[in-house]
């Protein structure tokens, strides 16, 4: 069919997509279900075969698209791959846009602002360890690969940050999306603290509602979970959800505990592993020291890395919950258990300080530096006792260890 204005209007629409051979060498029409028409080359190089899409025809555009084709051959015949072209002068195109001193795209933005967020430089606090794991997962999962990684800061629109918290929402991630929201407006606050952009386009982004937990195991529910952990045949994953139970720790504090960080009975964690930066001690009792036994490297090991992750205890909880005949129990149930068993015989202050939760008090935290090894050892003892009691209907110096 000869390529026309007439020919290519008169195109019929079927409900189904379909494809014309034009005369042009290599070109095609192909036509939508809906009747939108766009013109192809198919081509040669190299000893492949590759599609260059020419352009939409609207009806009045159809010289642009002809030039569009006809420089398209005159670059396969001297030897170079339109596409790759079209790909090399979009990218220069993109590049001259950042020219600006003060031009940078999202993703640049981004990364910028976290190498400041680590030691507090230009306007930035300095982030503990776990803050900056998490802007460093946020950075790393949502933004370097999103529609929007590579456009300028000051074409961003609250419209495309929008957009791009719900790509988050839609995927059933509404905690996630507001951990996202959270942080572009930070990044956004500081790129106009230091004059990069007049103003920031992360205002008053939507957020999605989010309802505290308040679940939290009683003593039958305890025994149940305790039993039911022997439905994980690995052994590692076994001990590490015993560890949970047993310390009230993180999950990614037991997934990544090693063996030189445990010594005459104290586990050590350092600061770069624990959320508040702050190192803390925990008590490994005679009834918990079983399961935290190793005599090297990583105390709960695995087959695909060096320790089991995090997502594993986060992942299998609810199934030994599930196998237990428990409802709505999450990995962090677990420590709101241990914490909660705490406080109602050593009050509030000994539960946080077991559990290593930030003080609230600034002056407390920089003047009270009282290490309260003796209480939180006390409290650890008596709740493991308390679980050995739950567990096996008796108070003993070991738990029994599952078979």
């Amino acid at each position: 069919m000869e390529l026309s204005k007439k020919n290519l209007k008169s195109l019929q629409v079927t409900g189904t997509r379909y494809e014309v051979q034009l005369d042009a060498p290599g070109l095609i029409a192909r036509v939508s279900a809906k009747g939108v028409v766009r013109l192809f080359f198919r081509y040669s190089f190299n000893g492949r075969r590759y599609k260059f899409t020419v352009g939409t025809f609207v009806g009045s555009n159809l010289d642009v698209l002809r030039k569009i084709y006809n420089d398209a051959v005159s670059a396969v015949s001297s030897g170079i791959d339109p596409q790759a072209k079209r790909v090399q002068e979009r990218r220069e195109v993109e590049e001259a846009r950042f020219e600006d001193s003060n031009a940078r795209s999202l993703i640049q933005l981004a990364d910028e602002y976290y190498e400041n967020c680590i030691h507090g430089n230009n306007f930035c606090r300095q982030n503990s360890p776990k803050t900056l794991r998490d802007k460093k997962g946020i950075i790393n999962r949502e933004i370097r690969h999103s529609k929007i990684a590579n456009r300028n800061i000051s074409d961003i629109t609250r419209s495309d940050l929008i957009q791009l918290l719900m790509v988050v929402n839609n995927r059933g991630a509404k905690v996630m999306a507001n951990r996202v929201r959270a942080f572009v407006s930070s990044m956004f606050n500081w790129a106009v603290d230091i004059s990069y952009i007049d103003v920031s386009p992360a205002v008053r982004l939507p957020s999605n509602g989010e309802i505290s937990r308040t679940r939290v195991l009683n003593s039958s529910e305890v025994k149940k979970f305790w039993d039911a952990i022997d439905v994980i045949e690995n052994k590692d994953q076994q001990c590490a959800v015993r560890a949970l139970l047993l310390t009230g720790q993180r999950r990614n504090e037991i997934a990544t505990v090693e063996a030189h960080e445990i010594e005459d009975g104290w586990w050590t964690i350092p600061e770069e592993k624990s959320k508040n930066g702050k190192a803390h001690r925990v008590y490994i009792s005679n009834e918990a020291w079983p399961y935290f036994w190793n005599d090297e490297g990583y105390v709960f090991k695995s087959s695909r890395a060096n320790h089991i992750n995090r997502s594993t205890l986060t992942h299998i909880v609810p199934e030994i919950a599930e196998a237990a005949g428990l409802e709505d129990v999450r990995c962090h149930d677990l420590r709101r258990t241990v914490a909660t068993f705490i406080q109602s015989q050593f009050g509030s202050e000994i539960m946080d300080e077991v559990l290593n939760h930030q003080k609230q008090n600034k002056v407390t935290a920089a003047y009270g530096l009282y290490d309260f090894d003796k209480e939180k050892k006390a409290a650890l003892i008596w709740w493991n006792n308390k679980l050995n009691e739950i567990v096996n209907g008796r108070t003993s110096k070991v738990i029994s260890i599952a078979a």
